[in-house]
């Protein structure tokens, strides 16, 4: 069931924009807004992605270079 935007929702029929218009645009924004948190979410763990790499490439280096 998606979600709906109240406040998007009651300003649209305010505006006299039909019922099924507000509903459909406020849930618009709802999935639109959804949607930018995955993406900061993905941001963040591809971040993390390359804090593990690099945190690896240390401990081989120290392992097979520094350590031999």
């Amino acid at each position: 069931m998606p979600t709906i935007n109240k406040a998007l929702y009651k300003a649209l029929l305010e505006a006299q924009v039909s019922e099924e218009n507000a509903s459909v645009a406020a849930e618009t924004d709802m999935s639109m807004h959804e949607m930018a948190e995955v993406k900061a979410r993905l941001a963040l763990v591809e971040k993390l992605q390359w804090t593990v790499i690099i945190g690896v490439i240390g401990l081989l280096m120290k392992a097979y270079l520094i350590g031999a």
